[in-house]
């Protein structure tokens, strides 16, 4: 059962491989950091509440 259904969701539509485990966030972040454009990394931390982490 996940904490957080929805991040989750939300990463593995975008094709991550998410695994809930300590430090999931800091490795989906650092994963997205290197694969997706600057502009459409804002939106994604924006669409699942990690503003506060840009």
């Amino acid at each position: 059962m996940s904490k957080h259904p929805k991040k989750v969701d939300f990463w593995i539509q975008r094709g991550f491989n998410v695994e809930e485990k300590r430090g999931w966030v800091r490795k989906i972040r650092s994963q997205a950091k290197e694969c997706l454009s600057p502009q459409e990394y804002i939106d994604c931390m924006k669409k699942v509440g990690w503003e506060s982490i840009i």
